[in-house]
């Protein structure tokens, strides 16, 4: 086991990606991310991290029996947290969205929602429309193995 502590130099994803890219060539088997005080996230941590690396070394390249169930794992990537929102605009799930428009009392709240998620996505993937299904886990924390990064040139 090798904890590196991060410098609080900005957003999560950006420190993330700062490790990834200034050890893209020496990368371990599985990295694990986490935040400076993860626990709030996911309540029994050590136990979700340790079952995330168990999971990520003995299903690779294999389909993950219960990956259906949970809330994104896929092959070379697992979210580690308590607390997951589906998005899934067919089906009305549109997660935080729709609570944020409900202070406005709209006459159709669903539709504002929709709107929002639909915005948000299209900035988020450059244009690109949300996908059908989505999965997030809160507190952006995520085990992923050496193979998953790699998959992605670093260039």
């Amino acid at each position: 086991l090798n904890i590196v502590e991060q410098e609080n130099r900005g957003r999560e994803d950006q420190v993330m990606l700062g490790h990834i890219i200034s050890n893209y060539d020496q990368l371990p088997d599985v990295t694990v991310f986490l935040q400076g005080w993860p626990f709030g996230h996911c309540p029994g941590l050590v136990e979700a991290v340790r079952t995330a690396i168990k999971t990520l070394i003995n299903f690779k390249g294999k389909e993950v029996p219960w990956a259906n169930q949970s809330a994104g794992a896929m092959d070379g990537l697992m979210p580690i947290s308590g607390v997951f929102w589906q998005y899934n605009v067919n089906e009305g799930k549109v997660g935080l969205a729709e609570q944020m428009v409900d202070q406005y009392h709209y006459a159709d709240p669903f539709y504002h929602a929709k709107e929002l998620y639909n915005a948000t996505c299209m900035k988020v993937l450059g244009g690109q429309p949300c996908p059908g299904l989505q999965w997030v886990a809160e507190g952006a924390q995520w085990a992923v193995s050496r193979d998953r990064i790699r998959f992605t040139s670093k260039e």
